[in-house]
């Protein structure tokens, strides 16, 4: 079945998911390359087998801000094709201890992309406020392709 609010080509019914990951703490406002599913960081991504559409992303992390302070965390999730920047979305992870992170984002407008283009992942966590910050840890990242 079709997700409701996507226009897609009749022609593309398959749904399939590229997955990305960082095992280990975000604790600096640095871009961190995310992780392919062997555990690959090669600047690019994955490869396409055919033509398709980004449908959307999701993504699950240990939120580790428990400084004290007003500190509010960002985590900036890009989607990159051909080694362009397409989508930018933000997590906002507050200063509430240790506690899992949960949050998703369907595109309102599919990104095209065609065999042979790379699909890749990166991820800034970014400090707003007067505490230490703290980190982000142990994220994982869905996204969806249709195909």
């Amino acid at each position: 079945s079709r997700q409701s609010g996507i226009n897609t080509p009749p022609e593309m019914t398959a749904r399939s998911y590229l997955a990305y990951g960082k095992a280990g703490a975000m604790s600096t406002d640095t871009d961190y390359e995310l992780f392919t599913l062997n555990g690959a960081d090669n600047g690019m991504g994955v490869t396409m087998i055919r033509d398709g559409i980004l449908t959307g992303i999701s993504a699950s992390l240990d939120n580790t801000l428990t400084s004290p302070g007003s500190t509010t965390g960002y985590l900036d999730i890009y989607v990159y094709l051909k080694g362009v920047q397409q989508v930018s979305t933000k997590l906002e992870v507050v200063n509430t201890g240790p506690t899992p992170n949960e949050w998703y984002n369907v595109f309102s407008t599919p990104i095209p992309f065609e065999a042979k283009d790379t699909i890749g992942c990166h991820a800034i966590k970014r400090k707003v406020g007067t505490g230490s910050g703290g980190s982000v840890d142990d994220l994982a990242v869905l996204v969806e392709i249709m195909t």
